[in-house]
């Protein structure tokens, strides 16, 4: 009983070392600090619009003194006064408005930069179960290639084929091992560029599990749609709504006024005072030169806006003639696979009759193994791009 417990403690845990893509994005979005910084930041910035609202605290100011008149009459003095400053009820809401839209729009950024991890780990991911694909398929050639040379052997032995074929199946026979032996590195190549990017998680493993029939998927590529959902587009638009929203603040004759109280005893006779007091902003060019700033940041973002625009609509444009190359040379590829499968099996029968040498035989056998490796290379080049394109447009990723 023992030794089963201790067997499936084994067996479940090799099974945890393995994870698949979903169990990778789901503690991405868990785990990675990415997602820490985007709350943290959000919660920083509502700190900030809260503080930007607050009212100062209540000043007082309390004097004591002793006096005495030419005429001899002498005395103690006592001075109170209390103040306070008030944002207008609108300023407040034009300021409270205006930093809910700028920690919309930081969220917003941050979030584009998860995405981005996200995709960089997905491209890595895909890019290891494709080397993986290669292996499989190398490793089933090397397997057909030895029974076939064992057999080849055996018929050079009995002098039905010439030193020269059994020579060149040899070379065909170490080729396609040193083949294989490339692609194990590139497994671990890839593997370990997977580890590397989730390496600030909690999530641990030993390999993946890998989606099986990976195809290409049909996308309507609208640029305008891409720009439209765009997280950074979006932001710097909220930026610009931000501060034109800021900008009506100085539309009122003041944002703010202040309450004062006195209170003052003088040889016995009180005193009680009130007053309001406002800003006299044309005694000052501060305030204008505050409008200023905000009209030339709110034209510098547009400006950045349009600049980022130009460029996110420019790199998708050309990312999207190179994902249409990789299409039409993929469908090539294909057609020319079965194209392959035909002449192998001509020059089989060809060779099985004597009229075709064995180095034909390997040639074309080499060549279908080349085509199907370039097909599997066109898919990993497919998703690289394509994860690119919604990494640049920072979007989520289209289903």
């Amino acid at each position: 009983m023992r030794y089963i417990i201790f067997i499936s403690l084994i067996f479940s845990f090799s099974i945890a070392k393995e994870v698949n893509l979903v169990e990778i994005i789901n503690e991405v979005k868990k785990s990675h600090p990415m997602v820490n910084i985007i709350e943290k930041e959000r919660n920083l910035l509502r700190t900030e619009t809260k503080l930007s609202v607050s009212d100062d605290a209540l000043e007082a100011e309390i004097l004591g003194a002793y006096a005495e008149e030419n005429s001899g009459v002498s005395g103690n003095e006592f001075y109170l006064n209390l103040s306070k400053e008030f944002l207008t009820p609108k300023t407040k809401d034009i300021l409270k408005k205006s930093g809910e839209i700028f920690t919309k729009a930081k969220t917003l950024q941050l979030q584009s930069k998860l995405l981005n991890i996200i995709y960089s780990i997905k491209s890595s991911f895909y890019e290891t179960c494709f080397n993986k694909q290669i292996y499989r398929l190398k490793n089933e050639n090397l397997k057909n290639l030895k029974e076939f040379a064992q057999k080849m052997r055996k018929a050079y032995e009995l002098g039905e084929i010439s030193k020269k074929d059994i020579l060149s199946i040899e070379m065909e026979l170490q080729r396609a091992k040193n083949d294989l032996l490339l692609t194990q590195n590139e497994i671990k190549n890839s593997l370990m560029k997977l580890k590397e990017l989730l390496s600030s998680t909690k999530i641990e493993f030993e390999d993946i599990v890998c989606i099986e029939n990976i195809k290409f998927n049909n996308f309507s590529f609208n640029i305008d749609y891409l720009l439209k959902e765009s997280l950074n587009i979006k932001a710097k638009k909220l930026q610009i709504e931000a501060l034109k929203n800021l900008l009506k603040k100085y539309e009122s004759f003041t944002d703010r006024y202040s309450i004062k109280i006195e209170y003052s005893d003088e040889f016995g006779t009180k005193k009680y005072t009130a007053g309001i007091g406002i800003p006299l902003y044309f005694s000052s060019s501060k305030r204008e030169l505050e409008k200023r700033k905000v009209m030339q940041n709110i034209s510098l973002k547009q400006t950045e806006l349009n600049s980022d625009i130009y460029q996110t609509k420019a790199t998708i444009l050309k990312l999207k003639t190179r994902l249409d190359s990789v299409i039409k040379s993929y469908e090539i590829t294909k057609k020319m696979e079965k194209e392959q499968n035909e002449l192998n099996d001509i020059v089989q029968k060809s060779y099985l009759n004597g009229e075709s040498s064995i180095l034909e035989l390997l040639s074309i056998k080499r060549d279908m193994i080349d085509t199907k490796i370039k097909l599997i290379e066109y898919k990993k080049e497919y998703f690289n791009i394509l994860f690119e394109i919604f990494s640049t447009a920072g979007i989520k990723e289209m289903k």
